[in-house]
Protein backbone atom coordinates (compact mmCIF):
# COMPACT_ATOMS: atom_id res chain seq x y z
CA UNK A 1 0.00 0.00 0.00
CA UNK A 2 1.30 3.28 -0.91
CA UNK A 3 0.53 6.28 1.25
CA UNK A 4 1.43 10.16 0.39
CA UNK A 5 1.61 12.47 2.79
CA UNK A 6 1.42 16.17 1.58
CA UNK A 7 3.00 18.58 3.67
CA UNK A 8 2.44 21.21 1.44
CA UNK A 9 -0.01 23.95 1.24
CA UNK A 10 -1.54 23.97 -2.33
CA UNK A 11 -0.21 27.22 -2.85
CA UNK A 12 2.89 25.88 -2.36
CA UNK A 13 3.28 23.53 -4.69
CA UNK A 14 5.15 23.78 -7.85
CA UNK A 15 4.18 22.65 -11.30
CA UNK A 16 6.35 19.75 -12.37
CA UNK A 17 6.15 20.89 -15.91
CA UNK A 18 9.00 23.36 -17.38
CA UNK A 19 6.57 25.58 -18.27
CA UNK A 20 5.19 27.38 -16.36
CA UNK A 21 1.34 28.97 -17.27
CA UNK A 22 1.48 31.93 -15.18
CA UNK A 23 4.93 33.20 -16.58
CA UNK A 24 3.88 32.91 -20.38
CA UNK A 25 0.94 34.88 -19.96
CA UNK A 26 3.20 37.86 -18.68
CA UNK A 27 5.47 37.23 -21.12
CA UNK A 28 2.70 37.36 -23.94
CA UNK A 29 0.98 39.97 -22.02
CA UNK A 30 4.01 42.90 -22.88
CA UNK A 31 5.57 40.84 -25.77
CA UNK A 32 2.35 41.12 -27.78
CA UNK A 33 1.70 44.61 -27.65
CA UNK A 34 5.43 44.97 -28.03
CA UNK A 35 5.28 43.00 -31.53
CA UNK A 36 2.31 44.76 -32.58
CA UNK A 37 3.83 48.72 -31.66
CA UNK A 38 7.17 47.18 -33.60
CA UNK A 39 5.08 46.27 -37.01
CA UNK A 40 2.95 49.38 -36.82
CA UNK A 41 6.36 51.63 -36.79
CA UNK A 42 7.92 49.59 -39.27
CA UNK A 43 4.53 49.59 -41.65
CA UNK A 44 4.75 53.65 -40.63
CA UNK A 45 8.33 54.12 -41.80
CA UNK A 46 8.06 51.89 -45.17
CA UNK A 47 4.92 54.16 -45.67
CA UNK A 48 6.73 57.58 -45.01
CA UNK A 49 9.95 55.98 -47.48
CA UNK A 50 7.48 55.36 -50.06
CA UNK A 51 5.71 58.71 -49.67
CA UNK A 52 8.82 59.89 -50.39
CA UNK A 53 9.63 58.06 -53.16
CA UNK A 54 6.53 58.45 -55.00
CA UNK A 55 7.07 62.28 -54.71
CA UNK A 56 10.72 61.59 -56.48
CA UNK A 57 9.27 59.43 -58.89
CA UNK A 58 6.78 62.09 -59.70
CA UNK A 59 9.48 65.17 -59.46
CA UNK A 60 11.42 62.68 -61.86
CA UNK A 61 8.53 61.95 -64.19
CA UNK A 62 7.56 65.65 -64.63
CA UNK A 63 11.28 65.93 -65.85
CA UNK A 64 11.23 63.17 -68.10
CA UNK A 65 7.56 63.36 -69.66
CA UNK A 66 8.33 66.26 -72.17
CA UNK A 67 11.74 63.97 -73.07
CA UNK A 68 9.77 60.83 -73.75
CA UNK A 69 7.25 62.25 -75.53
CA UNK A 70 9.91 64.11 -77.81
CA UNK A 71 11.75 60.46 -78.38
CA UNK A 72 8.35 59.33 -79.11
CA UNK A 73 7.62 61.48 -81.93
CA UNK A 74 11.33 61.42 -83.05
CA UNK A 75 10.71 57.68 -83.62
CA UNK A 76 7.47 58.18 -85.01
CA UNK A 77 9.19 60.33 -87.49
CA UNK A 78 12.30 57.84 -87.92
CA UNK A 79 9.34 55.25 -89.02
CA UNK A 80 7.71 57.42 -91.49
CA UNK A 81 11.12 58.15 -92.74
CA UNK A 82 11.87 54.57 -92.92
CA UNK A 83 8.76 53.40 -94.99
CA UNK A 84 9.69 56.83 -97.12
CA UNK A 85 12.86 55.17 -97.68
CA UNK A 86 11.57 51.60 -98.39
CA UNK A 87 8.84 52.75 -101.05
CA UNK A 88 12.12 54.32 -102.69
CA UNK A 89 14.15 51.44 -102.19
CA UNK A 90 11.56 49.16 -104.01
CA UNK A 91 11.36 51.84 -106.52
CA UNK A 92 15.01 51.64 -107.23
CA UNK A 93 15.20 47.81 -107.37
CA UNK A 94 12.00 47.81 -109.95
CA UNK A 95 13.99 50.45 -112.08
CA UNK A 96 15.86 49.99 -115.46
CA UNK A 97 18.66 52.53 -116.61
CA UNK A 98 16.05 53.17 -119.89
CA UNK A 99 19.08 55.80 -121.08
CA UNK A 100 21.34 52.53 -121.15
CA UNK A 101 18.80 50.37 -122.44
CA UNK A 102 17.98 53.54 -125.50
CA UNK A 103 21.93 53.36 -126.45
CA UNK A 104 22.00 49.65 -126.32
CA UNK A 105 19.34 49.89 -129.00
CA UNK A 106 21.09 52.89 -131.01
CA UNK A 107 24.48 50.29 -130.75
CA UNK A 108 22.31 47.34 -132.47
CA UNK A 109 20.79 49.09 -134.70
CA UNK A 110 21.45 48.43 -138.48
CA UNK A 111 22.13 50.59 -140.83
CA UNK A 112 19.80 49.32 -143.40
CA UNK A 113 16.60 49.74 -140.63
CA UNK A 114 14.90 53.01 -140.47
CA UNK A 115 13.53 53.54 -136.68
CA UNK A 116 10.02 55.72 -137.14
CA UNK A 117 8.56 54.82 -133.40
CA UNK A 118 9.54 54.20 -130.64
CA UNK A 119 7.30 53.15 -127.66
CA UNK A 120 8.16 52.39 -124.03
CA UNK A 121 4.50 51.06 -122.29
CA UNK A 122 5.66 50.59 -118.15
CA UNK A 123 2.65 48.74 -116.16
CA UNK A 124 2.37 48.15 -112.41
CA UNK A 125 0.82 44.69 -111.84
CA UNK A 126 -0.84 45.36 -108.07
CA UNK A 127 -2.76 42.05 -108.19
CA UNK A 128 0.77 39.94 -107.77
CA UNK A 129 2.59 40.27 -104.57
CA UNK A 130 4.65 42.05 -104.33
CA UNK A 131 3.07 44.41 -107.31
CA UNK A 132 5.43 44.28 -110.09
CA UNK A 133 6.20 46.59 -113.10
CA UNK A 134 6.21 45.24 -116.53
CA UNK A 135 7.86 46.67 -119.06
CA UNK A 136 7.58 46.90 -122.88
CA UNK A 137 9.41 48.81 -126.06
CA UNK A 138 7.81 48.36 -129.19
CA UNK A 139 10.05 49.56 -132.33
CA UNK A 140 8.45 49.89 -135.58
CA UNK A 141 10.17 51.10 -138.58
CA UNK A 142 11.05 50.47 -142.37
CA UNK A 143 13.76 47.83 -143.74
CA UNK A 144 14.90 49.37 -147.47
CA UNK A 145 17.28 46.47 -148.75
CA UNK A 146 16.38 43.49 -150.65
CA UNK A 147 17.82 41.52 -147.35
CA UNK A 148 15.03 43.24 -144.99
CA UNK A 149 13.57 39.98 -143.05
CA UNK A 150 17.86 39.17 -142.40
CA UNK A 151 17.83 42.20 -140.95
CA UNK A 152 15.08 43.08 -139.21
CA UNK A 153 15.96 38.77 -137.50
CA UNK A 154 19.60 40.13 -136.96
CA UNK A 155 17.91 43.44 -134.90
CA UNK A 156 15.52 40.89 -132.84
CA UNK A 157 18.40 38.49 -131.93
CA UNK A 158 20.72 41.32 -130.99
CA UNK A 159 17.70 42.33 -128.75
CA UNK A 160 17.95 39.39 -126.82
CA UNK A 161 22.07 38.72 -126.27
CA UNK A 162 23.77 42.18 -126.48
CA UNK A 163 25.17 42.63 -122.89
CA UNK A 164 22.65 46.26 -122.93
CA UNK A 165 19.28 43.45 -122.80
CA UNK A 166 20.77 39.53 -121.57
CA UNK A 167 19.64 40.56 -117.97
CA UNK A 168 16.46 42.63 -118.73
CA UNK A 169 14.98 40.77 -121.33
CA UNK A 170 12.93 37.72 -121.76
CA UNK A 171 11.91 37.84 -125.57
CA UNK A 172 12.43 40.13 -128.28
CA UNK A 173 9.28 38.62 -131.30
CA UNK A 174 8.66 40.44 -134.67
CA UNK A 175 5.29 41.21 -134.56
CA UNK A 176 5.09 42.92 -137.89
CA UNK A 177 6.36 42.10 -141.24
CA UNK A 178 4.68 43.46 -144.18
CA UNK A 179 4.99 45.18 -147.41
CA UNK A 180 4.78 49.26 -146.78
CA UNK A 181 1.61 50.26 -148.88
CA UNK A 182 2.98 53.31 -149.89
CA UNK A 183 6.08 51.95 -151.43
CA UNK A 184 6.11 48.40 -152.61
CA UNK A 185 9.57 48.33 -152.27
CA UNK A 186 10.35 48.96 -148.74
CA UNK A 187 9.13 46.57 -145.66
CA UNK A 188 7.36 47.90 -142.69
CA UNK A 189 8.15 45.68 -139.25
CA UNK A 190 7.67 46.36 -135.24
CA UNK A 191 9.80 44.34 -132.89
CA UNK A 192 7.86 43.82 -129.22
CA UNK A 193 11.08 44.07 -126.39
CA UNK A 194 9.18 42.12 -123.42
CA UNK A 195 11.17 43.17 -119.95
CA UNK A 196 11.44 40.75 -116.86
CA UNK A 197 8.45 41.68 -114.27
CA UNK A 198 10.44 43.71 -111.47
CA UNK A 199 9.11 43.53 -108.21
CA UNK A 200 8.60 46.13 -105.59
CA UNK A 201 10.70 44.48 -102.82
Amino acid sequence: MNLRIDLILESEQRSATTLNLKLVGRVLLFALPTLLGLIILAATFSLIRLKGQLRDAEAQWLVDEPRMKAVQEIRKQANANLAILQELESWKNSHVDWGNQLHGIQEVFPATLQLTTLTLADSIDPKIQPPTCNALITLRGKAFDTNADRDVQRLRRALQRTVFFTNLVTDAEVRQFEWDPANRNNRLFQIAILYKPRAFQ
